[in-house]
């Protein structure tokens, strides 16, 4: 039970940051929509490009549901659907009056509502509209729909009897699976269950509960955010959690019991067959067929190959392993499944017991399947010889591994990433940073570098705390991930509040008017920031550094750029913040004003 509490935590705390992911999109997308009608306007043309906006952003946020912008009357002004419901008016919408009232430039998530374009239940978040003399001027609203989430809720596995409830801080149901548009909406408040995992501030934690919903008692665990107000509970039913360990402890047991009976079996067949093999030669036969019988009731494949390489036996674990029958198999080459980036290893390792270095080896390669998949193995080889004491062929026990090699590289990238924004960490962006170097240099292409620095950081933290410090290095690390679109773009935290955008085949236009594009874009995400006149919301100060790779260029290297960009971002920051700056080519040294 405590390990399923903890299983169901664990579960609880990643399906919050799935939610604040996805809310966080929503807040990108209706920042840069509230940016465009202040700037703009909401006539026809603006309409227009506002449209277009919305369906850039539909595009890459394939969670949202729809965006929309209303006038200060709620009428619909423009919207991401293929046409406005008649007369449509959503001034009686709890999120237009709250912005009707409240003067504020921040993201409001409201009770969840049946939408009036079809009917389903919708998480909304909106942003007010000012006009230029600051008065409200309309609302940008963006739906999230509830069975978006109970859909991929339904892909975990919480058991038949469990559940998942994504809630409000005042304790409505926003999503729930199993999913069911009664539940939706419903006030849970007043349960002991609400009591215990209210989320008024950032929670985690384990519970044990009956459910206000369909009364089933559950283990789980919960976890709430902080920024949006909601909180994620994770719940398996106890009757089935027990049922399952008690199965699994029978099974484990039978297993365990049957293992030392066939040990004693095959230990007492082994050595009456030993016995037979040293007074005749009928032994012979039947320690193949005792090979036989063993490698057929192996998970693992077994084969035998001649000295030459061609295969003479398969077991019948070749057909889940690799897809084909064992007689298929027979008279083929030892090599020919081998993915040819792995066959060097492969065949030095068949040298070395060949020429009796060895007598055996472990390799790990890679083999294709029957049906074009590529699975990883990792195959103990053994060489046998014949009366004369010559190597006659090799037998090789092949266990896949795919499964292992597959954590071992989510491992890897967790390695690679920062814990906080989820960047890519500084040693894997100095890896980057040298491999790129060498193919620019190699190819003869540009390679531009972003460095931004969050400008009067450590006032912001003085004034509103390293919590809200983290929120805020986590909302402009989102937007700098979002300016990453290409394969070979990295995207990654530099040290402190500084990022750092990497943009290969990138010349200096190129990435000043990404540069330019980042200060707009930060500053629209409106993070109040009051010690950071005149703005009063959190802004950053970027440095460009180019190398060209042009003929006659001379040769710069990865701390050549870096320098020569960490001088542009300081000469931004004298230059009065909020802005970008590129490094001349020829470096100029100056008194860095720290900031």
């Amino acid at each position: 039970m405590q390990r399923a509490e903890q299983e169901m935590s664990n579960l609880a705390h990643s399906l919050r940051q799935h939610a604040d992911d996805t809310f966080q999109m929503a807040e990108l997308a209706l920042a840069n929509l509230v940016d465009h009608f202040e700037t703009e306007g909401t006539g026809d043309t603006a309409l227009e490009r506002a449209r277009a906006h919305m369906d850039a952003n539909l595009r890459d946020n394939s969670r949202l549901r729809a965006l929309h912008a209303f006038g200060a009357d709620g009428s619909w002004l423009v919207n991401s659907l293929d046409a406005d419901p008649p007369g449509a008016n959503n001034a009686d919408r709890d999120y237009f009056q709250h912005h009707q009232a409240i003067d504020d430039r921040v993201t409001f998530v409201g009770p969840p509502v049946q939408s009036r374009t079809g009917g389903q239940w919708v998480v909304t978040l909106s942003r007010r509209i000012n006009d230029a003399a600051g008065q409200f001027a309309g609302v940008v609203a963006a739906t999230i729909t509830s069975k978006s989430f109970a859909d991929y809720y339904r892909q975990l596995d919480v058991g038949a009897a469990g559940s998942i409830i994504l809630a409000s801080k005042d304790g409505l149901v926003l999503s729930r699976t199993p999913f069911d548009e009664a539940v939706i909406g419903r006030d849970i408040s007043a349960s002991p269950l609400f009591a215990e995992a209210v989320p008024d501030s950032h929670q985690h934690g384990l519970l044990r509960y009956v459910s206000p919903i369909d009364q089933v008692k559950r283990i789980g665990g919960y976890d709430g955010s902080a920024r949006y107000g909601f909180f994620v509970m994770a719940g398996a039913a106890e009757e089935q959690v027990l049922a399952n360990w008690a199965s699994g402890a029978i099974q484990r047991s039978t297993a365990t019991l049957a293992f030392v009976l066939m040990v004693l079996l095959l230990g007492w067949r082994l050595a009456d067959q030993r016995r037979k093999r040293r007074t005749s030669e009928a032994a012979l036969v039947a320690k193949e067929a005792e090979f036989r019988m063993l490698a057929e009731h192996s998970n693992d494949l077994v084969e035998r190959f001649d000295a030459m390489g061609i295969r003479q036996y398969a077991s019948p674990a070749s057909l889940p392993i690799l897809g084909y029958q064992p007689e298929e198999l027979i008279g083929e080459s030892a090599y020919d499944l081998i993915v040819p980036e792995d066959l060097p290893a492969v065949a030095a390792a068949g040298e070395r017991m060949r020429t009796g270095e060895v007598p055996q080896a472990t390799v790990t390669c890679r083999l294709r399947r029957k049906d074009g998949g590529v699975i990883w193995v990792e195959a103990a080889l053994r060489m046998f010889v014949d009366a004369s004491g010559e190597p006659a062929g090799v037998i090789v026990n092949t266990r896949d591994i795919t499964e292992r090699k597959l954590a071992e590289q989510r491992l890897a990238a967790m390695a690679s990433s920062d814990g906080l924004t989820g960047l890519q960490n500084r040693r894997a962006f100095d890896q980057a940073l040298e491999e790129e170097v060498a193919r620019a240099r190699a190819n003869g292409t540009p390679l531009a570098l972003v460095l931004l620095d969050v400008d009067r950081f450590k006032l912001y933290n003085d004034e509103y705390g390293h919590m809200a410090g983290d929120a805020c290095l986590k909302s402009i690390a989102a937007v700098l991930a979002m300016a990453a679109k290409r394969d070979g773009d990295v995207a990654a935290r530099y040290g402190g509040e500084e990022l750092v955008l990497l943009l290969p085949e990138t010349n200096g236009s190129g990435a000043a008017f990404i540069a330019g594009e980042l200060c707009r874009q930060i500053q629209a995400l409106a993070i109040p920031h009051e010690l950071n006149a005149p703005w009063n919301v959190a802004t950053v100060s970027i440095g460009v550094s180019t190398i060209e790779n042009r003929p006659g260029d001379p040769a710069r290297d990865g701390a050549w750029l870096i320098s020569t960009a960490d001088m542009a971002l300081y000469q931004a920051k004298a230059d009065g913040r909020n802005r970008y700056r590129s490094a001349a080519t020829e470096v100029v040294e100056y008194e860095r004003d720290a900031g």
